[in-house]
C-alpha cells in the first residue's frame, strides 16, 4: 500500500508531499490542475523512462519518493536475491532525474537498476487507465496469480531455499574451476620456481647468520692485528697499562695508611687490574684461535650470491621473504594437485542440490497448473455474466531454466470473440 509520496522539482510541481492513509483517497480538480502530473512523476518509481524536459528547475535534480506498507506482500525472496535490506512493513523507493536526463534509483537507500526498480514497484501500484493495466501483461504478475490460488507458499520457501543452494554452490564449482584452470596453465612455472627455493633449503634468518660470518671471515686479518694491538697494550710489557695501574695500586696503598678520605680505592684498583687481565687474557685467546679460511669465505660467498639471486628474482629483501614464497608456491601447487579431487566432490553436491532444486519445482509446476485450472473454471462464469459468453481463456505452460520462481513460463490467453 502506498503511504506517502513526495515530488520535488517536476514539470509544474515544486514541492509536493502526499500522505495516504487506509481506505479510499480521490484526487479531484479541474483539468490542468495537475492530477496527470502526479501520476506521471508516479511513473518514473514504475521504471518509467525519465525525460529531462519534465524538470522544472534545470539548475536541480528531480526527485521522486514512495513510501510503501509491505504488509501481506509477502516480498522478502525479491530482497534477498537483489541483496536489499528487508523491512517487513515500509519500503522506501526513490528515483533522482539530473538536467542531463541520467537518474539513479534507490530501494531502502540502496542502488539498483531501473530493471530491479520496475520489478519490485510493478507488485505494489497497480495502474489502471483506458487502455492499459501495467500488471496483468507482466509475466511476473500472472505467475504471482497462480502462486495466490495455489496457496504454496511453503513449497516455494523450500523451492527458493533449495534454489540458493543450488546457485551458490555453483558460483563455488565455477570459481574452483577457474582458479584450477589459471593456476594449471602457470604450473610448469610455479613448479620451477617452488624447486628452485626448494633446493636452497633455506632457514629463517639465514641471511643475517652468513652476513656475520662473512664480515667475520673478510677481516681475520685486520681484526687479528687490532686483537694483538689491544693485548699489548693492556698486559705486554713493563709500560702496558697493566703494569701501570699495578704501580697505581702500590702507591695508594702507601697513602691509604695515612689518609682515611682514599680508604678503599686500591681494592676498586685492583677489581681494575683484575677485570683487564680477564678481558686481556680473553683478546689473546680470540687471537689465538682466529684464523683465516679462504674456503670457508669462498663457501658464504657462493651461499649468499645464491639467495641475493633469488631476492632479487623475486623482487623481495630477505631470505623470510623467500621462505614464505615458497611456501604460498606449495600452496597453489597443492591446489592444482588436489583440485581434481575437490572438483569432484563439488560436482557431485551440486548434483544432488539440482535434483532436489527440480524436484520440488516440478512439485511447483504441478500446484501451478492445478490452480490454472481452478482458475479457468471460475472466470468463465464471470466473464459470461459480463456479456463475454464467447471468451475462451487458457493458461500457457512453457518450461524455462530454474530461476528464483522455479522452472515455469507462464501466459495468459485470452479469445474474446468466436
Amino acid at each position: 500500500m502506498l503511504t506517502r509520496l513526495y515530488i520535488s522539482n517536476y514539470a509544474l510541481i515544486d514541492t509536493l508531499e502526499i500522505r495516504f492513509n487506509s481506505g479510499l483517497t480521490i484526487v479531484t480538480g479541474e483539468t490542468g490542475a495537475g492530477k496527470s502530473i502526479i501520476l506521471g512523476a508516479l511513473s518514473l518509481i514504475l521504471g518509467e523512462r525519465a525525460e529531462s524536459r519534465s524538470i522544472r528547475n534545470k539548475e536541480r535534480k528531480t526527485v521522486v519518493e514512495a513510501t510503501f506498507d509491505l504488509t501481506g506482500f509477502d516480498l522478502s525472496d525479491f530482497f534477498t536475491a537483489h541483496d536489499i535490506d528487508f523491512f517487513p512493513t515500509e519500503c522506501i523507493v526513490r528515483r533522482e532525474v539530473s538536467s542531463s536526463g541520467r537518474s539513479r534509483a534507490f530501494v531502502n537507500d540502496t542502488p539498483v537498476s531501473v530493471t530491479q526498480l520496475r520489478s519490485l514497484t510493478l507488485r505494489l501500484i497497480d495502474i489502471h487507465s483506458q487502455h492499459s493495466n501495467l500488471m496483468l501483461g507482466s509475466q511476473q504478475f500472472q505467475l504471482d496469480v497462480l502462486d495466490s490460488i495455489a496457496a504454496n507458499h511453503e513449497l516455494k520457501s523450500r523451492y527458493t531455499l533449495a534454489y540458493h543452494d543450488f546457485k551458490q554452490l555453483q558460483k563455488q564449482l565455477a570459481e574452483l574451476r577457474d582458479t584450477y584452470n589459471k593456476n594449471k596453465a602457470e604450473e610448469d612455472y610455479l613448479r620451477f620456481q617452488h624447486n628452485q627455493l626448494e633446493e636452497l633449503k633455506l632457514q629463517p634468518g639465514e641471511d643475517e647468520q652468513l652476513e656475520a660470518q662473512q664480515a667475520k671471515l673478510s677481516n681475520v686479518n685486520q681484526s687479528k692485528e687490532s686483537l694483538w694491538q689491544v693485548s699489548s697494550l693492556l698486559d705486554g710489557d713493563e709500560h702496558s697499562v697493566i703494569d701501570s695501574l699495578s704501580t697505581v695500586a702500590q702507591s695508594v696503598a702507601q697513602v691509604e695508611q695515612n689518609l682515611d678520605e682514599v680508604a678503599g680505592i686500591g681494592d676498586r684498583v685492583q677489581s681494575v687490574i683484575i677485570e683487564l687481565k680477564d678481558i686481556a687474557h680473553t683478546v689473546a685467546a680470540v687471537n689465538e684461535n682466529l684464523s683465516d679460511d679462504p674456503e670457508q669465505l669462498e663457501r658464504v660467498n657462493a651461499r649468499l650470491d645464491d639467495i641475493y639471486s633469488l631476492e632479487r628474482k623475486h623482487n623481495v629483501d630477505s631470505v623470510n621473504d623467500l621462505i614464505k614464497l615458497q611456501e604460498q608456491f606449495a600452496s597453489e601447487l597443492a591446489v592444482i594437485d588436489n583440485s581434481d579431487e575437490e572438483i569432484s566432490q563439488l560436482q557431485a553436491k551440486l548434483d544432488v542440490a539440482q535434483q532436489h532444486m527440480l524436484k520440488l519445482a516440478s512439485k511447483l509446476t504441478a500446484t501451478r497448473k492445478d490452480a490454472a485450472q481452478r482458475f479457468i473454471a471460475q472466470l468463465h462464469p464471470v466473464a459470461v455474466s459480463l456479456g463475454m459468453k464467447n471468451l475462451r481463456f487458457d493458461v500457457g505452460f512453457n518450461q524455462c531454466d530454474c530461476n528464483a520462481n522455479g522452472s515455469d513460463a507462464v501466459e495468459f490467453l485470452c479469445a474474446f470473440n468466436k
